[in-house]
């Protein structure tokens, strides 16, 4: 965004000095509109590059995991681990403390999470 809105302004704000001024030292919108035309095309080309690389992904693997992955935890399921452990020190999720899942007492609700993930908990 920061890019577009540099871009235009040199429409307004360009000096004389190195080409045509801007609109707003005397150039008239000849400058502007040169400017907001490279703007629309960058915005335009960027479109087209985004759905070109989206639209096989989407039909081939999709971007959203299932519902019961989500609700698990989008880290834990697709990963093995939480992505802000709050736990002494670093060593316990919010969820399950690791500690827990390393010596493999793991609760129901850790179980069913570990479930959704298709990983199993280390046994010490």
């Amino acid at each position: 965004m920061s890019g577009i809105i540099g871009t235009v302004a040199i429409g307004f704000l360009a000096t004389p000095t190195q080409g045509p001024a801007g609109l707003f030292y005397g150039g008239g919108t000849t400058q502007l509109v040169a400017q907001s035309l490279a703007a629309l095309c960058s915005i335009v080309f960027t479109g087209v590059m985004t759905f070109i690389i989206a639209y096989p992904i989407h039909k081939l693997m999709g971007f959203r995991i299932s519902e019961r992955q989500e609700i698990a935890g989008a880290d834990l399921s697709l990963h093995a681990e939480t992505a802000y452990e709050f736990g002494v020190g670093g060593h316990g999720g919010s969820f399950q403390p690791l500690h827990d899942l390393i010596t493999g007492k793991v609760s129901s609700e850790a179980a069913d999470e570990a479930s959704v993930s298709g990983k199993e908990s280390v046994q010490a």
